[in-house]
């Protein structure tokens, strides 16, 4: 009775559990499609449904799922898009970077869940951002203004941005860069510390977490200027030379035409100072500063110039060291029989003190204070005046002024001069009153005619002492005398300018008894013109024969020519007056029908008659 039953309750259990298990009639699920995936980014998608069908039942719950792994369903990544049928749209998000995903729309009743068909897509992968090079403007010679725009960020953060350059092309984070925040869009940037006519490269970058992207590339040329220079120091310091130089680093966008150093006793020389010129262009030069003052201070700078100007490099300052004076003879005045006056100028010390000082002299060149034939004139540099005392008369002696130091003496430049002969001859009274010699300077007797050759005696340039030139025949020379002792015997002779043996002319020479370079014996002097014209005045005509009927009796001892030296004798007498008129000197002319003053350049050789002074 027991086992009839139990068959009846398993077969009642089995048929339940069999009803359980079977699927559910899809007519009742709903009715969904899977709308295209859209919108696609690096982390999220769009897409969504459309319900066409509820099967009966109300739709109460619908959206989208997804996996990485086909046929995904809700158990996994999904959307809950409210409820109902119709179309729904679904933001995807939470997705990884270039990642490939499989979806389905669902949708959900009571009597379950139906799918719509799956659908694939692929994120975006994450890249480099795209960025763009803004223009330049605003260029200044070492600034200029530019900057980027970042369309897409690649998609991460864009975490530094702004613009690198270089003097190459393609610049990258490794040359210069400005930092200019972060983000995307646009940014403006001002690029410094440029040198100046240079051309530089640029590219605006952006940073993310993939690298950094670079924009266009442009290019631009700062405005030119003066270049950039500095002073090398200074070495091989000597008392009168330093060697120094310079390094041009930049020519300022302009060549570099000239360069050197220059250098001043007070700071900041310029080229208006002493300078020296070593070529042009850029690079290192070596200079040599010359003729300095030994123990002085100098101030130093290199300088270059181009088109734009002149820059100047940084300042040294060093002294030279110390050595010999510098110092020049005075000229001989005041000249007799047995003395003389000279002196000289201490126009610097050499750096140390000067402790003596004079002049030495000698009837030989370049005498040195090794002689006792000198005088000691004080201490210190400036201009000083010494008594030359011991001559003889009618003797050529050489004169140099001389200076003291600790490192030594030094000597001025050496000028001669002939002491004054003592009256040989005798002397004339004129009508006018005054003493006369009774011949010509170098005449060996008074004149017996007007052409007596023996009487014509010695033709001087004007102002210039006894040393030979006068003599007829003594040799020429073309090369001028720079000083009122020329220091030969030569006769000079000169074709243009002031047509004078000196230069520059010096108007004082001749002036009175004791004036510079006076030519006659002691006690006399080289007459003026105002006391020709007196003694012109008593003649019985104005002619040579009224000259030499004067009591002078003046033979026409002729002239010598001021460009060639030459000789012209018998028909004319020129004789010096002491009487300057601009660059000439008025000179007593005669010849057979005339007897005036003339104008004369001092380079002729005339006569000379000497007058007693009073």
């Amino acid at each position: 009775m027991r086992k009839s039953i139990l068959y009846p309750v398993i077969i009642i259990v089995s048929s339940l559990l069999i009803s359980c298990e079977k699927e559910i009639d899809p007519a009742l699920l709903p009715v969904v499609s899977t709308t295209e995936v859209t919108s696609l980014s690096y982390y999220s998608a769009q897409s969504g449904g459309v319900i066409t069908g509820d099967g009966g039942y109300d739709v109460i719950a619908r959206g989208v799922c997804w996996s990485t792994s086909p046929n995904p369903d809700i158990k996994g990544s999904k959307t809950v898009d409210a409820a109902g049928t119709g179309k729904f749209e679904s933001l995807i998000d939470s997705l990884m970077p270039g990642t490939t995903y499989y979806l389905r729309a669902y949708a959900t009743n009571k009597k379950g869940t139906s799918y719509g068909l799956q659908v694939e897509f692929t994120t975006k992968t994450l890249t480099l951002s795209e960025v763009t090079t803004s223009p330049v403007t605003s260029i200044t010679t070492t600034s200029a203004v530019t900057g980027g725009t970042i369309s897409i960020d690649g998609g991460t953060p864009i975490t530094a941005r702004g613009v690198c350059w270089s003097t190459s092309p393609n610049p990258t984070l490794n040359d210069s860069i400005t930092v200019d925040g972060s983000g995307s869009g646009n940014f403006i940037t001002t690029l410094t510390g440029l040198k100046t006519g240079t051309l530089y490269y640029i590219k605006a970058y952006a940073t993310n977490s993939n690298g950094t992207a670079y924009g266009n590339e442009r290019e631009f040329r700062t405005q030119s200027s003066i270049p950039e220079v500095i002073t090398a120091a200074i070495n091989s310091i000597t008392s009168y030379t330093a060697i120094s130089g310079g390094e041009i680093s930049h020519d300022g966008g302009e060549t570099v035409m000239a360069r050197g150093v220059c250098w001043s006793t007070s700071p900041n020389p310029t080229v208006n100072n002493s300078k020296t010129v070593n070529g042009n262009g850029k690079g290192s030069y070596t200079s040599t500063l010359s003729n300095l003052k030994s123990g002085t201070q100098y101030y130093v700078r290199a300088y270059a110039t181009n088109s734009r100007g002149t820059a100047y490099g940084n300042e040294h300052i060093f002294n030279s060291s110390i050595g010999l004076p510098e110092l020049s003879t005075i000229e001989i005045s005041e000249m007799s029989t047995s003395t003389a006056k000279s002196g000289g100028i201490i126009t610097h010390d050499g750096g140390a003190e000067i402790t003596s000082r004079g002049v030495v002299w000698s009837t030989t060149q370049d005498p040195t204070i090794d002689l006792s034939t000198k005088t000691s004139d004080g201490s210190g540099t400036g201009l000083f005046t010494s008594s030359i005392t011991g001559l003889s008369a009618v003797t050529t002696y050489y004169v140099r002024a001389y200076a003291t130091n600790s490192a030594g003496t030094a000597y001025g430049n050496q000028v001669s001069f002939r002491t004054r002969s003592v009256l040989t001859t005798s002397t004339i009274t004129s009508p006018t009153g005054k003493v006369w010699m009774d011949r010509n300077l170098g005449a060996s007797r008074i004149a017996t005619s007007s052409t007596d050759d023996q009487a014509y005696g010695d033709l001087y340039q004007w102002g210039r002492g006894t040393d030979g030139h006068e003599k007829r025949s003594s040799q020429t020379t073309s090369s001028l005398s720079s000083s009122d002792t020329p220091g030969h015997g030569n006769f000079i002779t000169v074709s243009s300018g002031n047509y004078d043996w000196r230069s520059p002319q010096n108007n004082n020479l001749w002036q009175g008894e004791n004036g510079i370079n006076n030519p006659c014996p002691e006690g006399f002097r080289v007459p003026t013109a105002a006391e020709w014209e007196a003694e012109r005045a008593y003649w019985s005509s104005y002619s040579s024969a009224g000259a030499f009927a004067s009591p002078l009796k003046l033979p026409v001892a002729g002239s010598r020519n001021y460009s060639s030296g030459w000789l012209k004798l018998d028909s004319f007498g020129f004789y010096w007056s002491v009487t300057v008129s601009g660059k000439d000197t008025q000179s007593l002319l005669f010849d057979g029908g005339n007897a005036y003053m003339y104008y004369s350049r001092r380079a002729y050789g005339f006569s000379v008659r000497c007058i007693k002074d009073y």
